[in-house]
């Protein structure tokens, strides 16, 4: 019942993540060609800033994004493994070792998500804001928050249920199971 509410969410927050980066690259260009532009004008008295907060909010983005990514790269099976200590280890070793990386990454998602919520309460305390543009910086901190969160649901979910990762009769055309 969980898994597909799981795994939906999973492929919402990577597409969400695309979106992030898209807009990530945009302002990028929009404050390099800022930069351009007023190399231009400047010989003739004129002057074109960047986009004033740029590292501001492209640092925010990029930071969502990356977390974003995390349950469906767990949901993907999109780690780095090193098969150097796993070679020797028969199917049945092979399928207990998942399990128990699985659960050390449930665990650890949650531990991190727990921490980020610790932070942003202190950064909501604190009244941290951002350098340039002023904003409250703990309102970004939460779709973090729901991203580790995910990420250990979806852990815990192939901890439980090895068979639940990767593609589904769905994905291979195009979209979630």
């Amino acid at each position: 019942m969980l898994r597909p509410l799981i795994r939906s969410a999973a492929y919402a927050l990577a597409l969400a993540a695309g979106g992030l980066l898209g807009a990530v690259v945009l302002i990028t260009v929009a404050n390099v060609g800022g930069f351009v532009l007023n190399t231009v004008v400047r010989p003739f008295g004129y002057s074109v800033s960047g986009l004033p907060g740029y590292e501001d909010a492209a640092s925010i983005l990029v930071g969502i994004a990356a977390l974003f990514i995390l349950p469906y790269c767990q949901l993907m099976r999109g780690h780095v493994s090193v098969d150097l200590f796993t070679s020797f280890l028969s199917s049945r070793g092979l399928k207990r070792l998942g399990r128990a990386t699985d659960t050390a990454m449930a665990l650890l998602a949650g531990f991190l998500a727990a921490m980020m919520t610790s932070g942003m309460l202190s950064y909501k305390a604190d009244g941290v804001r951002t350098p340039v543009l002023d904003w409250p910086v703990w309102p970004f901190m939460l779709p973090g928050i729901v991203a580790l969160a995910l990420w250990a649901l979806t852990a815990l979910m192939l901890a439980i249920d090895p068979a639940a990762a990767g593609a589904g009769k769905a994905d291979a055309q195009g979209g979630p199971s």
